[in-house]
C-alpha cells in the first residue's frame, strides 16, 4: 500500500553510510525510531556560528572561535593533571586542555608539525591563553573546514555530534525525488521550497537563524507535519466510522434513578453532553468523544450518566485513571451515584489486596459488577469482562494510544468517552484530538464557590501563608500544590515536604 517513492525513507537506518551495529542503537535513541525517515526528520535544535576566525591573540575570551594553528608539542599530564597540547600561529601560543583523554586519539588527531583548525572558546588563565576540550578538530581539507554554520542536534553518550550530523544529512538525501503534495498556490504564496530541498536545507544551515521556527524552510516542514497529522486524523475518524459496533439504547430505568437522587438539576452543558453521548451510543459505529471541562464543571456526573445508559443496554463499563489516587477519588465520587441508580461499582488497582482483586475479577467476568474504576491494572491479561460496552478514560492525554487500545480490546468495539480538565480551545482540540468528537462543559453546577485566582511573587510568601492560616481558622479547605514532593538539587522549585514543614 506504500508508494514506491517512500521506500528509501522507510528503510532501516542501518542502510545509511556509517551506521553499523554499534552506532545504530545510539542514533535510534536520539531520533526516536529505527527508520531512515526518523533520522531525516530529526532536524537541528540550534546553529553554531563558526564564521569568527581570529588569530590566537585576537580571539575574544568566551566567544566561539575557529583558529588555524600549528601543533607544537604534546604534554601528557601526570596523575590528576590534564593532558595539554601546545599550538601556535603567527600571533602567539595557545594550550589545548583535555581531561581524561585517549592519548592515542589525540596524537592521531593532533600530530606534531601539522596544521589544524580547532573550534572552541578561548580563555585567559595565569596570563596564558587556553582552550578546554575543543568542540571540533579538523584538517584544512575537511569537508566542514569552510562551513560557516554548523547544525546542533540532540545528543547521547557515545555518539559524537559530527557522526550524527553526517547521518542526518545522509538521511535527508533519501527524500530526493518525492512528488510535491502541497497545493501549488500555497507553495507559491508562501515562497516555500519543495519538501526534499527544505529538508536538506534544515540539515545544512546557512544563517544564524536557520534553526528557528520562523525560517521559511522550517515553516514549510512544520506545515507538512500539521497537514500530515490532520490527514491521518481524518482517515482514522473515517475508518472508525466504518467499524461495526453495537447500538446501545436505554429505557431510562437507571439514568432516571440516578438523576432523581441528585439534590440539584444538571446544567445545560451537562444535558447537552447527555444528548451527545446518547446519540453516539445509538449509532452502529463506536463512539469516541472527548468531554472537556474545568475542575468542578460536572464531568463525573456525565460519566456516571453514560455508565448508567450502558447498563440499560446490558453492557458493563470501565473508567481508567492514570494514577491509583485518582482512580480511588473517582470510585468515591461515583459510588453514591451508582448506588442511587441501583448499579454495582468496583475498584481495581495495582495496590489492591489479592483477595479483593480476586472478587472483582470474578464479578467482572460473570457480569455481576456493572462498572469498575481502575488504573492500568484494567487491561492486564487476568481481567476479563462479561460484556464490556463502554469505557471512560480520564486525563486521556496521559495515556498512550496503545494503552487505550489494550482496554478497548477487552470488549467488542466498545464506545469510548475521554475526559480532560486541561483547557483546550476548540481549534486546538480539533488539531490535537481530531479523531474525537468534542463535548464542552462550559457551565458550573449551582452552588459552586467562585474561584479567586491571584499571582504573587515568591518574596510575598509570608502573605500567602497568612491567608492560608485565615482560611483554616474559618474551617475552609486549602490546597497547596507544589511542583515537587521533596527538595531537588537539580530543580529550583518548591517541594511539598518543605512547605508542610514551614
Amino acid at each position: 500500500m506504500r508508494p514506491d517513492a517512500l521506500f528509501p525513507l522507510y528503510a532501516a537506518l542501518t542502510t545509511l553510510p556509517g551506521v553499523g551495529p554499534k552506532v545504530a542503537p545510539l542514533v535510534e535513541k536520539v531520533c526516536g525510531g529505527a527508520l531512515v525517515r526518523d533520522v531525516a526528520l530529526t532536524v537541528p535544535t540550534g546553529v553554531i556560528d563558526r564564521r569568527y576566525r581570529p588569530t590566537i591573540v585576537e580571539a575574544e575570551p568566551g566567544r566561539l572561535s575557529t583558529l588555524q594553528v600549528s601543533v607544537d608539542a604534546h604534554e601528557p599530564g601526570m596523575g590528576s593533571r590534564p593532558y595539554r597540547v601546545r599550538v601556535s600561529d603567527e600571533s602567539g601560543f595557545l594550550t589545548l586542555v583535555f581531561f581524561n583523554p585517549n592519548r592515542k586519539y589525540l596524537e592521531s588527531r593532533l600530530p606534531v608539525g601539522e596544521v589544524r583548525l580547532i573550534v572552541g572558546e578561548v580563555a585567559e588563565k595565569y596570563n596564558m591563553r587556553q582552550m578546554v576540550h575543543p568542540s571540533r578538530i579538523m584538517t584544512l581539507d575537511d569537508p566542514e573546514a569552510d562551513m560557516g554554520f554548523a547544525p546542533v542536534y540532540p545528543g547521547t553518550a557515545g555518539l559524537s555530534p559530527r557522526t550524527l550530523a553526517k547521518v542526518c544529512a545522509a538521511a535527508a538525501t533519501r527524500a530526493a525525488g518525492l512528488p510535491e503534495w502541497i497545493d501549488p498556490g500555497l507553495l507559491a504564496r508562501e515562497k516555500w521550497l519543495d519538501f526534499a530541498t527544505a529538508l536538506a536545507r534544515a540539515h545544512a544551515p546557512e544563517e544564524a537563524d536557520d534553526a528557528t521556527p520562523q525560517a521559511p524552510f522550517r515553516r514549510r516542514l512544520g506545515y507538512d507535519e500539521l497537514f500530515a497529522r490532520q490527514l491521518a486524523l481524518q482517515l482514522a475518524a473515517e475508518a472508525r466510522k466504518r467499524v461495526p459496533g453495537r447500538r446501545l439504547t436505554g429505557d431510562g430505568r437507571f439514568t432516571g434513578r440516578l438523576l432523581a437522587t441528585l439534590p440539584y438539576a444538571p446544567t445545560g452543558a451537562q444535558n447537552r453532553a447527555f444528548d451527545d453521548i446518547a446519540s453516539d451510543m445509538g449509532k452502529a459505529a463506536p463512539m469516541l468523544r472527548l468531554l472537556q471541562g474545568d475542575v468542578g464543571s460536572g464531568k463525573t456526573l456525565v460519566a456516571a450518566w453514560a455508565i448508567a445508559r450502558a447498563a440499560e443496554a446490558g453492557m458493563q463499563s470501565a473508567l481508567m485513571a492514570p494514577t491509583d489516587l485518582l482512580a480511588r477519588q473517582h470510585f468515591a465520587s461515583l459510588a453514591p451515584l451508582m448506588a442511587g441508580a441501583g448499579l454495582t461499582l468496583a475498584l481495581l488497582t495495582g495496590k489492591d489486596k489479592a483477595s479483593a482483586k480476586r472478587a472483582v475479577l470474578v464479578g467482572l467476568a460473570d457480569g455481576t459488577i456493572h462498572a469498575v474504576c481502575g488504573t492500568h491494572a484494567l487491561f492486564q491479561d487476568a481481567v476479563n469482562f462479561a460484556d464490556l460496552g463502554f469505557i471512560v478514560v480520564d486525563e486521556q492525554h496521559r495515556f498512550g494510544v496503545n494503552d487505550r487500545r489494550r482496554l478497548i480490546d477487552k470488549g467488542l468495539h466498545p464506545h469510548v468517552l475521554a475526559m480532560s480538565a486541561t483547557p483546550i480551545p476548540r481549534t486546538l482540540a480539533l488539531a490535537v484530538y481530531g479523531d474525537l468528537d468534542v463535548s464542552l462543559l462550559d457551565e458550573k453546577p449551582p452552588g459552586r464557590a467562585p474561584v479567586d485566582t491571584r499571582a504573587l511573587p515568591l518574596e510575598r510568601i509570608d502573605e500567602v501563608v497568612a491567608a492560608v492560616a485565615r482560611s483554616i481558622q474559618k474551617d475552609d479547605r486549602v490546597y497547596w500544590v507544589c511542583p515537587l514532593v521533596d527538595e531537588s538539587e537539580d530543580l529550583e522549585a518548591s517541594a511539598a515536604t518543605e512547605r508542610y514543614a514551614d
